[in-house]
């Protein structure tokens, strides 16, 4: 039955990455994915993960953003995780981001900060801030969310591959384009939930949040971007997915790198990254 959900699952992201190209093939998967036999995820539990074990190098999050303190979660990300609802600071924040301070993970208020700010995109190591390593970077304390804590044994952590929310967010736009039943609002607003929950905040936490975070509305193109802008934060960390829905729709709106300039001097100013090269052999 979860191989099916998957499939299912696996077959309505495929649907919609087609959508802007071919319409009418990407409404006929779509609603064959979400009538497949055994349905689609259906719960937290669903999730489909890949353990990465701790004794090998394992993950880059592990690794670069805390053994090697190379990275740093991008301000772009944590401006949103501000900017969403009425209720302020998104409650999944901090347990997902950190302060390293002398090799400690701390809190914001144990790092004495007021928010977690993340470092803006594109330097490089000649105009690299001097107080780069300041910004947050992941969550690795006890109560980080269960994909970077792991299980306490072999498995370092999980890298994940879909979770649920992404599910109930791709059928709120299945919904929106007219492509599968129930209500786009209503899907919407579960899939920002079941993140919540994935990721470990409390009911009350996330229902204050959710009840900030305004309906659905407008024309079908600033809906579509209210759905890609809270389905690119709860698919944190799968930045490969993240691209994918920005490559097709444009969203959210994210901060230019510095300068406006992207890492790849190919690319012109003030555009963005859509296409990876690949070899001719």
């Amino acid at each position: 039955m979860k191989w099916q959900q998957f499939g299912n699952s696996l077959r309505l992201r495929l649907a919609m990455r087609i959508s802007n190209i071919d319409p009418a093939k990407a409404s006929t998967e779509a609603q064959a994915a979400i009538n497949g036999a055994g349905g689609l995820l259906a719960r937290n539990a669903d999730n489909a993960q890949v353990p990465m074990w701790s004794k090998g190098w394992y993950d880059y999050l592990h690794q670069m953003a805390w053994w090697w303190d190379n990275i740093r979660i991008s301000k772009t990300f944590t401006d949103y995780l501000y900017s969403e609802s009425t209720a302020g600071e998104d409650p999944r924040t901090p347990l997902w981001l950190s302060y390293k301070v002398e090799g400690e993970s701390l809190t914001k208020e144990e790092a004495g900060e007021a928010t977690y700010a993340g470092l803006e995109n594109g330097y490089n190591a000649t105009n690299m801030p001097a107080k780069k390593l300041e910004a947050a970077t992941i969550n690795l304390r006890e109560d980080a969310y269960p994909a970077f804590a792991g299980d306490a044994g072999e498995n370092g952590m999980y890298n994940p591959v879909m979770f649920y929310s992404e599910v109930l967010f791709l059928q709120a736009e299945a919904a929106l384009r007219g492509w599968g039943g129930g209500d786009a609002n209503t899907l919407y607003k579960e899939g920002i939930e079941a993140s919540m929950a994935f990721v470990g905040v409390s009911s009350e936490s996330a229902t204050a949040y959710i009840d900030g975070v305004a309906d659905l509305s407008g024309s079908n193109e600033a809906q579509l971007k209210s759905i890609i802008t809270q389905k690119w934060v709860a698919n944190f960390p799968n930045g490969a997915e993240a691209w994918a829905d920005f490559r097709r729709t444009d969203y959210p709106d994210i901060t230019l790198p510095i300068d406006g300039v992207s890492s790849s001097a190919s690319v012109a100013a003030n555009t963005w990254v859509k296409r990876i090269r690949y070899p001719n052999n």
